[in-house]
């Protein structure tokens, strides 16, 4: 891909980039701009990628975070870097999303008094790790599924 496209593909964060000669070494930096002010650089970044993050704030107080690198390593090892960081915080932010959603279908359940106190005792979580090819079921059909089996064993 070229530099043309990871800018493209990277627009929304993109505020810069440049090339510099720092003493025998010229050193590539590529700025950019979370818009989520919670995202945050991600821990194993620098090890991953062999690059160095860093982070300033623009004239107008906007945090900028720096990505750089020696140019031997290369602009895309750079982009790559920037990608996994994006990925990661879209990828939690749509976490949190879900978590908020789950947890407000949850509390519905134990606010709905004719779900008798027994059948919410046996909700249990369960994660495959596998691929299901089943179509998930939602918290009430589990509990209905519950509810159904205490019935079967009165």
């Amino acid at each position: 891909m070229s530099i043309q496209e990871r800018i493209k593909k990277i627009e929304p964060y993109f505020c810069g980039m440049q090339v510099d000669n720092v003493g025998n070494e010229q050193i590539i930096y590529v700025m950019v701009h979370f818009l989520n002010d919670k995202w945050s650089i991600v821990h194993d970044t620098q090890q991953k990628y062999s690059v160095t993050v860093g982070h300033d704030y623009d004239p107008n107080g906007k945090l900028i975070h720096y990505f750089c690198g020696n140019i031997e390593i290369g602009f895309d090892t750079i982009f790559d870097a920037i990608d996994y960081n994006i990925d990661k915080n879209e990828t939690q932010e749509k976490r949190a999303i879900l978590f908020k959603e789950k947890v407000l279908e949850l509390q519905s359940l134990f606010e709905d008094e004719d779900i008798p106190l027994s059948a919410l005792k046996k909700i249990e979580f369960k994660v495959k790790k596998k691929k299901n090819k089943q179509e998930p079921q939602s918290v009430e059909d589990v509990v209905e599924n519950i509810m159904d089996e205490n019935n079967d064993e009165e």
